[in-house]
């Protein structure tokens, strides 16, 4: 009786977006599904259990524990001919590293349905985002959107339409191609009322609100996440929650609104949302303000201890555990402070990610590529490591998507300009550094601005060339400005001390 009420509860609570109170509902009658044989009501617990454990926020339970019990059911359905069971555990667009972990389940699936019918456009739907995670090449992922489109379009399916076209949106932002993102994402949002799964908009609103950001549409990415947080609120998921606090915190940092960016990310840890990239954005801020380095320090190293070694997982976000205060270390690279411990740090880092010709060691995601690059491209200019820093820069220029890119206040061209400089190319220098002001004064980016006329003038003022030390004075008193709104500590007094020597 116990077992039969909890699962009944479970489900009442799971249908109602309690996932917390379904969660424990299941747990009390997890005995029944024990690693081993399972039955029926065994399978059905397990499939409760596990779609209410990936919605609260956990990703290390949701790769030891609640993938793994989906995919314990879907075995069980598919070995015992219950097709339809089976299929419905296959058919679950819930996040990333679930929709990613989930993929030999879809493909297992795939095989039990008719190639060109609406159940085979459901798992495709599904696997053209896995492929997409998992794969080097973007081609397998659009294909299988495309067909799975072809299908619900013929059908007139009106939601299945609407969940692919968020999950290809999703994909095309992974592969930085913002505009086409934008589009999609904004076609699910407009189309809202045809959805089924309120998780579709939110997949929209948020890769929406990534990719106006990233193109320097600011108001539309603040509205876009605003709306973003509504409904993830209403939807009670911690998983979404905190991609919404990331969608903020993401436009708000490209804003120069620092201390927004800390009071939300303290909001965020308040209500018990752990998500990573919440906490990169927020300790960023917090060091591009000021935060003491020995602060930092403090930070990460509870976080070291056996994991101070990183094995990259293919396919996963590269933002986990402590790797969120590493690419929260990038304003330190950034104003040269001293952090010895902390440069110690970045080393392994770049040394799990890196080979020593500075090629990945492992496939990452174009998105997430990107923030490796900027770690190391920091760390090479930071440690003047000229074979490094000549291996990152040609890497830079090969990634998909604009060459305009903004991560924790900094941007990429500003970056190989200091990469320039460092090789000793002048002209490359001197053009990148150009590039990097036309970019953030187009896109509005401030923090990026503010720094990019800071390294430009240093660059200008070490050069030495006549005209140099007329042009880096008003680049000088701009980065103050800007930097004195934004409360930016660090860049202040690195732009004094420049403008003392301009002064000599």
């Amino acid at each position: 009786k116990l077992i039969n009420y909890s699962v009944i509860a479970g489900n009442r609570a799971l249908a109602n977006s309690a996932f917390e109170d379904a969660l424990n509902h299941f747990e009390n009658c997890m005995s029944i599904a024990s690693e081993g044989e399972i039955d029926q009501k065994g399978a059905e617990i397990l499939v409760g259990y596990g779609k209410a454990g990936v919605s609260i926020g956990d990703p290390v339970r949701t790769r030891s524990e609640f993938v793994p019990s989906l995919e314990r059911a879907f075995i069980y359905f598919k070995d015992s001919d219950q097709r339809e069971n089976a299929l419905s555990v296959a058919d679950f667009p819930h996040s990333t590293l679930v929709q990613t972990l989930m993929k030999p389940v879809q493909q297992m699936a795939l095989d039990m349905v008719e190639p060109d019918s609406l159940e085979a456009a459901k798992i495709l739907s599904i696997l053209g985002y896995s492929l997409g995670m998992t794969e080097t090449d973007i081609q397998p992922s659009r294909d299988a959107f495309e067909k799975a489109l072809k299908i619900a379009r013929q059908a007139d399916d009106r939601a299945l339409v609407v969940r692919i076209l968020a999950n290809y949106a999703n994909i095309l932002a992974f592969f930085r191609q913002w505009d086409d993102a934008f589009v999609m994402a904004m076609e699910v949002i407009d189309r809202e009322e045809d959805s089924r799964d309120p998780v579709d908009s939110l997949r929209a609103l948020l890769w929406a609100a990534n990719s106006s950001t990233q193109t320097g549409q600011l108001e539309k990415a603040y509205s876009l996440a605003q709306q973003m947080m509504g409904r993830a609120e209403r939807r009670r998921d911690n998983y979404w929650l905190g991609r919404a606090y990331t969608a903020l915190l993401e436009v708000q940092t490209a804003n120069g609104n620092f201390p927004e960016v800390i009071r939300l990310g303290t909001a965020a840890a308040e209500r018990g949302i752990t998500d990573t990239h919440v906490t990169t954005l927020c300790i960023a801020a917090k060091m591009q303000i000021g935060m003491d380095h020995k602060e930092f320090v403090s930070m990460l190293e509870p976080l070291l201890g056996s994991n101070r070694t990183i094995s990259p997982t293919k396919g996963a976000s590269i933002l986990t555990g402590v790797n969120a205060l590493v690419f929260a270390s990038i304003p330190i690279l950034q104003a040269g402070i001293d952090a010895k411990h902390i440069v110690e740090y970045l080393k392994s880092f770049i040394s799990a990610y890196l080979d020593q010709d500075g090629q990945l060691v492992q496939y990452q995601l174009p998105l997430w590529e990107r923030m490796v690059r900027f770690v190391s491209g920091h760390y090479a200019v930071y440690t003047e490591n000229i074979d490094l820093a000549a291996s990152q820069y040609k890497r830079m220029t090969e990634l998909p998507g604009p060459s305009s890119d903004f991560f924790l206040g900094a941007e990429r061209t500003c970056l190989m300009g200091e990469i320039s400089a460092l090789l000793g190319d002048v002209d490359g220098a001197d053009l990148n550094f150009s590039q990097s002001l036309v970019n953030c004064r187009d896109k509005g980016w401030k923090p990026s601005l503010a720094w990019t006329l800071f390294k430009y003038a240093d660059f200008l003022l070490k050069r030495d060339e006549e005209g140099g030390r007329d042009k880096a004075g008003p680049m000088l008193d701009e980065a103050l400005k800007l930097a004195t709104d934004m409360g930016m500590e660090p860049l202040m007094q690195s732009v004094l001390s420049k403008r003392e020597i301009l002064k000599a």
